[in-house]
């Protein structure tokens, strides 16, 4: 089960719309780490691993209606959370990447769906300060003046960083694109 699963999707829409969201395995937030950049040596900066060599992971077809962020520590949870980003994938699932959970985990964020195109969502740090990892996301939508298409869509992050027991809170800032 993930963590998407466990929490009500309303809570999460709503806490997503106000630019934060804080969601751990069993849906009890931490508090929320200090708002400023992190400082050695009671803050750590954790490396970042994309899955593809662009920011993009993701804005296909996955099955997350509705705004989520998972935690993913072992290998049953990263094939349920695989299983579900192609849930809606017509024809075959590519293969699920190898991860060295001994050293690694995952986080991934999805925005659910959306009416159009021209929304994304991209992980831009990770840090772990006093027992909790920040995972800094952007979540963009077009401005004005932006042609979008009339498609469903359902942007979505994912990347590996240094496995960690902490608890995990999601600061999600939000943009807008320029289009003029």
């Amino acid at each position: 089960m993930i963590a998407s699963d466990r929490c009500p999707p309303a809570i999460l829409r709503h806490v997503l719309m106000t630019s934060v969201v804080l969601v751990s395995a069993a849906c009890t937030q931490p508090a929320a780490p200090d708002a400023t950049a992190c400082v050695a040596p009671a803050c750590v900066d954790l490396p970042l691993a994309r899955f593809r060599a662009d920011e993009l992971a993701s804005v296909g077809a996955n099955g997350w209606d509705d705004a989520a962020t998972v935690v993913v520590r072992d290998r049953d949870a990263w094939q349920a959370t695989w299983n579900k980003m192609h849930e809606r994938l017509a024809g075959p699932r590519p293969p699920m990447p190898a991860v060295d959970f001994s050293s690694e985990m995952i986080v991934v964020i999805a925005l659910g769906a959306r009416s159009t195109s021209g929304f994304g969502v991209t992980i831009t740090g990770a840090s772990e300060s006093d027992g909790v990892i920040t995972i800094d996301a952007l979540s963009t939508g077009p401005g004005p003046g932006c042609v979008t298409a009339q498609v469903i869509t359902y942007p979505i992050d994912l990347v590996r960083l240094p496995r960690r027991s902490s608890a995990v809170f999601f600061r999600v800032g939000a943009g807008v694109t320029s289009c003029r």
